[in-house]
């Protein structure tokens, strides 16, 4: 029988070990559950003032919380946070844990075997002190060789120092947090830890001086945390032995005014990350950032210096790799390209939260791979002028635009929104806009996210999100002044996108039925704070809180939609949508020139594949009223045509005219045709002989061209011309082509 007993124990530790069992807590004031397939003891908010009583149920937990999300002191009783004070001798005993959490509980004295029995699984603690209580050293020193991580705050020493050690030859993370009358570090106190890894010194507001002694026995370090400390300077060679450190955090620190230029001498060839932000440097304490190169560097925060108030010239030459560069709220009041020479691989840039007042011409022409960018929050009473071409060197790569809580020139920032041809999230709430162009959003085809909540636009209609029907699918649109919204808005997208349209003062009568019965249809989309402002009898209703027939009492409207993207309508009731099943349409205006005879204009529409006939029945009566030119006859003055469309149909276009044109008789005097794209467009001057003429980056200049009421009638001779057409030429002697915007 004594037998039996002595192997029903063991046969119950077999059977726990073997089969999966669920997450039981060894304590009944705690219960127990599994977080990424780890087992955690929850002790939080259970109102308790001691260490429970543990039974030995053979499993090893991943990490036992008694902590609460509240400062400590600061918990009401009624939210039941705990209030340990006291841990006796074998507190955990009967407890396999690898983790204890024990913050925000204000303990005022630990038994010096308290931890006894908690290795070899235990390795990680956190300790709260009450902030008059000293470091326990005596009872973690138990735990010397185990642990691996190390969390005391808010104890009370004045000097870390002989007695106290830290016996923990393995220890990887050690951070010392709110110990507020701790002024000084003695170096011997971290002899035996050579494989530290993370260090964090944080709320130590009496240290003005960081201890370099003892933080330089961390050879190993390759993550170190110096945040809201006393601190006044870095100095020189701080860092040097630390040939892995790799992440660097010295932050929040009011009083850092000073890194010196040697402060990261021989570390940066290893650092990664550098978080100098919030504290008080001025643009000579960030000149170390030349003074060697930093060929890993990737990130960098120096927002929140205030002082800095400028960016020198050429200050991140030796940063060839950094691609996100945070810059918030630094005092800046205008930037330039200057500032950003050498940054080729910047994929973020924020600089939310200045002054900036201008962006140059070309200011983020250096950095060519720009992906986000963040301007948003300016602290200026004025408006933001973007200069032309503001975006040049980005129009191909942006992808994200923060302008928020800005004014700004809107007839300058929609053109320049335009070349943004790889946008997908555009953030313009709160700047003011009255008015969306038609059409603006026409060459940002890959727009998903459109944020224009908190401005004061009025009405929306189709014309409005022409260009991306295929990608966008976020409209917003909250707090406006929009009133009626026309029912052909959504029509072109194939899938519909959610349109948030809260706080609008919407006038809920039939030409809104559609939207009625579009909230309806759309599962996804809440609009129960949608409301009405009128009629009166819907006045403050959301459209939860009335039916179809109260908004319009004649029932279905018959909907004629236009179809933006071909030359065919539509007809469709409001919940019907229209599909595009044409190709594009093009206008073709082929314009025929002959020595001593007036010009002769001829305009066709072509649809789908009858591009090609309408082509050359144009050219043919064109020839036919000019007589017919015999056969291989060489021109000696030009044929021309207009073709409006984009510019990377032209060409093609071009193309197929000329041999047409040759079966006539008329042969060019050379086939060469180059297409120049709105972007390569420099400029449009007006010459004083009542004609135009068309130059581009590429060198092909037109001759004079007349002026007609069609084209830049109004301008003034000699004056430069904002224009978003394009041009073409076809390689027909004395002949640029001009493109009308599609």
């Amino acid at each position: 029988m004594d037998h039996i007993i002595r192997i029903v124990p063991l046969v119950l530790f077999l059977a726990t070990s073997v089969v999966p069992q669920s997450c039981v807590s060894p304590t009944s004031s705690c219960d127990c559950f599994e977080e990424n397939k780890k087992k955690i003891i929850n002790c939080r908010y259970k109102n308790l003032t001691e260490i429970p009583t543990f039974t030995n149920i053979y499993q090893v937990y991943y990490e036992i919380r008694f902590t609460s999300s509240e400062e400590t002191g600061m918990c009401q009783p009624s939210s039941g946070c705990n209030n340990i004070r006291q841990i006796g001798a074998n507190a955990f005993a009967n407890l396999k844990v690898k983790r204890i959490d024990l913050l925000n509980n204000p303990i005022t004295k630990i038994d010096h075997h308290a931890f006894d029995g908690l290795t070899p699984e235990l390795e990680a603690i956190s300790l709260e002190g009450d902030g008059s209580s000293v470091m326990p050293y005596q009872a973690l020193a138990s735990l010397d060789v185990h642990l691996k991580n190390l969390h005391l705050e808010n104890f009370d020493h004045q000097v870390i120092q002989s007695p106290i050690v830290f016996p923990f030859p393995i220890l990887e993370s050690l951070t010392i947090k709110k110990w507020t009358r701790l002024d000084s570090i003695d170096a011997a106190v971290f002899g035996i830890m050579q494989n530290l890894t993370e260090l964090k010194l944080i709320t130590l507001k009496n240290l003005t001086t960081l201890p370099v002694p003892a933080i330089q026995k961390f050879l190993k370090l390759t993550s170190i945390d110096i945040m809201d400390t006393g601190i006044r300077s870095i100095f020189g060679d701080t860092f040097t032995p630390m040939s892995v450190l790799q992440d660097v955090k010295i932050r929040n620190n009011i009083y850092l005014n000073t890194i010196c230029q040697r402060a990261f001498s021989r570390i940066t060839d290893t650092v990664e990350y550098l978080d100098i932000d919030n504290n008080n440097l001025n643009v000579i304490s960030i000149e170390f950032l030349q003074n060697e190169n930093w060929p890993v560097l990737s990130q960098l925060n120096i927002g929140y210096n205030y002082n800095l108030k400028n960016l020198p010239k050429g200050i991140f030459t030796k940063t060839p790799a950094l691609a996100y560069l945070t810059c918030q709220d630094i005092g800046l009041t205008s930037i330039n390209k200057d500032m950003f020479t050498g940054l080729s691989n910047l994929h973020t840039l924020d600089l939310a939260y200045n002054e900036i007042r201008t962006v140059s011409a070309e200011t983020f022409k250096n950095s060519p791979t720009l992906v986000e960018l963040r301007l948003h929050g300016q602290h200026n009473n004025d408006h933001i002028d973007f200069q032309n071409n503001a975006f040049s060197g980005i129009e191909t790569s942006i992808e994200t635009l923060s302008l928020f809580k800005n004014k700004f020139n809107v007839s300058q920032f929609w053109n320049d929104i335009s070349r943004l041809s790889n946008l997908l999230v555009l953030e313009i709430m709160d700047t003011g806009i009255e008015n969306i162009p038609d059409k603006v959003f026409r060459n940002n085809i890959k727009l998903t996210d459109l944020h224009m909540a908190d401005n004061n636009i009025i009405s929306i209609k189709q014309e409005t999100f022409f260009g991306p029907k295929d990608t966008l699918r976020t409209i917003d649109l909250q707090r406006n002044q929009i009133q009626t919204i026309d029912r052909c808005t959504l029509n072109d997208f194939p899938t519909k996108p959610k349109m948030m349209l809260a706080g609008n003062p919407l006038n809920c009568d039939c030409d809104l039925l559609w939207l009625y019965d579009w909230f309806e249809l759309q599962s996804y989309q809440d609009h129960s704070m949608v409301a009405c402002s009128s009629p009166s009898s819907l006045a403050n209703k959301s459209f939860t809180k009335f039916t179809r027939s109260e908004m319009c009492a004649n029932g279905t409207l018959v909907v004629t939609c236009p179809d933006l993207y071909a030359t065919t309508t539509t007809s469709t009731t409001s919940t019907s949508t229209t599909t595009t099943t044409f190709s594009p349409s093009l206008p073709v205006t082929i314009l025929t020139r002959k020595r001593d005879t007036q010009l002769s204009l001829i305009t066709w529409l072509a649809i789908g594949g009858t591009v090609l006939v309408a082509l050359f029945i144009a050219i043919l009566v064109s020839i036919l009223i000019f007589k017919r030119i015999k056969k291989q006859k060489v021109l000696t003055d030009s044929i021309s045509f207009m073709i409006n469309t984009d510019a990377q149909y032209a060409d093609k276009k071009a193309q197929h005219i000329m041999p047409k044109a040759g079966k006539e008789g008329v042969i060019p005097k050379h086939s060469d045709i180059n297409v120049i794209s709105v972007e390569e467009m420099a400029d449009i001057r007006i010459l004083s002989n009542n004609s135009y003429q068309i130059s581009n980056k590429k060198g092909v200049d037109s001759p004079p061209i007349p002026l007609s009421s069609e084209h830049l009638s109004d301008a003034t001779p000699g004056s430069n011309l904002e224009t978003g057409h394009g041009c073409v030429n076809t390689g027909f002697r004395n002949s640029t082509e001009y493109l009308k915007e599609s």
